[in-house]
């Protein structure tokens, strides 16, 4: 396991803030990240961006500290470097505070008319928010080529099962419970094991 975090000089915010990477796999940097407190929806392409803040929980949790040189170099090196010019998340629906029951369903609604995949991440999300039954603080829907995503904070914490075709990752912070769900649209064309 080689998960490497930079010095944090980049401005944003008004934080500073470092790349966390895997010079192993993707899969070992999301179970990382989401283990200090970083959103599976923050995921860049190949790395996460983490806030000063967060550098002590990241170190304590096994991130090696190196130069950001060297960890492009190890980055390429274990062929995880995204190709210069990949998408990054576009917003679909962006809604703040207090957000509702039927703000959700304009969540829900903008990822189904992003087509059939989508469509089933839509049926996914009323699912579980239907478990839920409690309020949400902010809710958006993203998309990227080949991906869609919804996500929301809420005050409850859950323990969530999955499913649907969708990638399911709660990430707890200071406040509340980060829910993210992602699917691409290689993992909905997958045929689901359990059948």
């Amino acid at each position: 396991m080689s998960v490497l975090v930079d010095q944090p000089i980049w401005n944003y915010r008004d934080e500073k803030w470092s790349h966390l990477v895997s010079d192993t796999s993707y899969d070992e940097l999301h179970r990382f990240a989401n283990r200090v407190g970083l959103r599976r929806i923050g995921f860049q392409g190949d790395h996460y961006d983490i806030p000063q803040r967060l550098l002590s929980r990241a170190h304590a949790a096994g991130a090696i500290h190196t130069e950001s040189r060297e960890l492009v170099r190890r980055l390429r090196g274990a062929g995880l470097r995204k190709p210069r010019g990949a998408p990054s998340w576009e917003p679909l629906v962006q809604l703040g505070a207090n957000a509702t029951t039927h703000d959700l369903a304009l969540a829900i609604s903008a990822v189904a008319e992003q087509g059939a995949v989508a469509a089933e991440l839509a049926e996914q999300v009323e699912r579980l928010w239907s478990t839920l039954g409690g309020p949400i603080h902010r809710v958006f829907a993203l998309h990227r080529p080949g991906e869609v995503a919804v996500a929301f904070d809420t005050d409850h914490q859950i323990e969530i099962v999955s499913n649907g075709p969708a990638e399911v990752w709660t990430t707890d912070t200071a406040n509340y419970q980060a829910v993210d769900l992602l699917l691409s649209h290689a993992r909905a064309q997958q045929p689901d094991l359990a059948d």
